[in-house]
């Protein structure tokens, strides 16, 4: 519902594990966890999280379990800490304040939502949180920082249409474009990229003759057009009945017209430059 949240029977926000490439719009969860390992209580604890370019602030909350039951923790929001997206600054727990603490075995967790930036594909994203100085002493500051990552994928998007006049560029006022055409996603090597169900996974065209690949993680890809029945000019016809104008993994000479599969001759490169094609 917007910005807000689905949230679990404890109140803390749900996620969904997923094999799909992250895309912009997108909302991730980083949940920053804090543990007293001992042999002292901990108090006086700010961690620098500042958020890296790509995503932006939504919410945040902290949540404390003195018992360490859960890690990350579960347990009811602890009110008084807070998380500065200007600073970048959570100000985990207070500083000289007596029985406020983290008890030993104790964990507290930032739960800290963001939404991933348009114009974010293909980019790899790493946030960082390190702990700073605290109350008592650190008898291991090797533990105190932490990353994750990830990157944002891209897509591929097409124009199928009907080139009458052979003219090997689509021209809006004479060519027709082709609805409802079924096209596939390959790999580099041409074998089908699989979802995770394991089906195909494929595109079909709308009424302007345009495709669209969503969430395609950055590689190298090919798309094949699938025979089939489909609309052109508002008629049924069927894909089987037309030649290619470009004679693909061959040259562009128009007597190569139809040779080959329905398949683009070289792989389509989705990089961190140029993540949509």
């Amino acid at each position: 519902n917007g910005d807000e949240p689905v949230r679990d029977a404890n109140g803390v926000i749900e996620t969904v594990e997923s094999s799909e490439a992250i895309m912009p719009g997108d909302y991730m969860l980083y949940k920053v966890n804090l543990k007293a390992k001992g042999p002292a209580v901990a108090s006086g604890m700010n961690v620098a999280d500042a958020l890296p370019e790509g995503v932006e602030y939504v919410s945040s909350e902290t949540r404390l379990c003195q018992d360490g039951a859960t890690n990350p923790c579960t347990g009811p929001v602890y009110p008084t800490a807070n998380y500065d997206p200007a600073t970048g600054t959570w100000a985990a727990m207070e500083s000289g304040i007596l029985d406020t603490n983290v008890n030993v075995g104790g964990t507290e967790t930032l739960y800290l939502l963001v939404k991933v930036k348009e114009g974010a594909e293909g980019s790899t994203i790493t946030n960082t949180a390190t702990l700073g100085e605290f109350d008592q002493l650190d008898s291991n500051k090797k533990n105190n920082t932490s990353s994750a990552t990830f990157t944002v994928g891209g897509t591929i998007a097409g124009t199928i249409y009907n080139d009458a006049d052979a003219s090997w560029y689509f021209d809006e006022s004479a060519d027709k474009p082709f609805e409802g055409v079924t096209v596939r996603l390959l790999d580099a090597d041409g074998n089908p990229v699989k979802d995770s169900s394991g089906a195909d996974i494929t595109a079909k065209t709308d009424a302007e003759g345009k495709y669209l690949f969503n969430r395609v993680a950055l590689g190298s890809y090919k798309v094949e057009v699938v025979p089939g029945e489909v609309k052109v000019d508002g008629t049924d016809v069927n894909l089987a009945d037309y030649k290619q104008t470009y004679g693909y993994d061959s040259s562009t000479s128009r007597e190569q017209a139809g040779e080959g599969k329905l398949v683009t001759p070289n792989p389509i490169e989705l990089m961190a430059v140029a993540p949509n094609a």
